[in-house]
């Protein structure tokens, strides 16, 4: 059991991106996300043409799965990709979420049902209705993948998932996006392993994650094969 503690508590979506906004540089936040009160921000990469739309996807009612709504892309995605689109901005859309991990915000009878809560296909309909964006990176699937998208009717992008450093083999990846100069974009993504040299927590993190692996507790990180890991997607550089 966890001893009772009057000075810690639950803390509303609000309260936490106020409190990480006021940390330091902000870790990204910014006055916009802290007047909304929910972790959607944006930021651009120095002397490139990319920018990073960072969206919070969670469930605030107990699911585990994804969720996003109409209200979510009529206040603050749809707006937000309009405006980079407008800047000349290739984007990169990063949540825990990748799209088949959506749901309608109920999960084994907990949290609130969202009828109108967007699918798999209607949110990859969305992001293809936008020609600036050319990756969705997220995670939750526990495992490396890689996957070509292409929407009915709209723009085709990549959709990219990294596990968790609890994954085996506990990897992370260092992604690098090249303009080739000739009409296409590269997305150079790399599995490095992490250095648990003299540090003892760490190499019990891999120790652990090695024992989830093998007793069948966890999918293997590794992903279905070597065409998940190390890739170097191509796809046509915006106009």
């Amino acid at each position: 059991m966890v001893p009772a503690d009057p000075a810690r508590a639950f803390l509303t979506e609000p309260e936490q991106v106020a409190i990480v906004a006021g940390d330091g540089d902000g870790h990204g936040l910014d006055a916009a996300a802290v007047a909304l009160g929910r972790a959607f921000y944006t930021f651009d990469v120095a002397g490139t043409p990319l920018r990073f739309l960072v969206m919070n996807t969670s469930s605030l009612t107990g699911s585990s799965q994804g969720l996003i709504r109409p209200v979510d892309l009529e206040t603050v995605i749809g707006p937000q990709l309009d405006e980079a689109l407008a800047a000349d901005k290739w984007v990169i859309v990063t949540s825990h979420h990748r799209s088949g991990s959506l749901g309608d915000g109920q999960e084994f009878g907990i949290g609130t049902q969202y009828d109108d809560a967007l699918t798999t296909a209607q949110w990859q309909e969305f992001l293809g209705g936008y020609d600036n964006v050319i990756l969705h990176l997220a995670a939750h699937t526990h495992r490396l993948m890689v996957e070509p998208l292409q929407p009915v009717g709209g723009h085709a992008y990549w959709e990219m998932v990294t596990p968790s450093l609890n994954d085996f083999p506990s990897q992370m990846r260092v992604i690098e996006v090249w303009d080739q100069d000739n009409g296409a974009l590269t997305i150079q993504a790399r599995a490095l392993d992490m250095i648990t040299d003299d540090d003892p927590l760490a190499e019990l993190g891999r120790t652990l994650a090695v024992a989830d692996s093998t007793s069948g507790w966890e999918n293997d990180g590794r992903g279905t094969g070597p065409d998940q890991r190390n890739v170097e997607p191509w796809i046509a550089a915006p106009e």
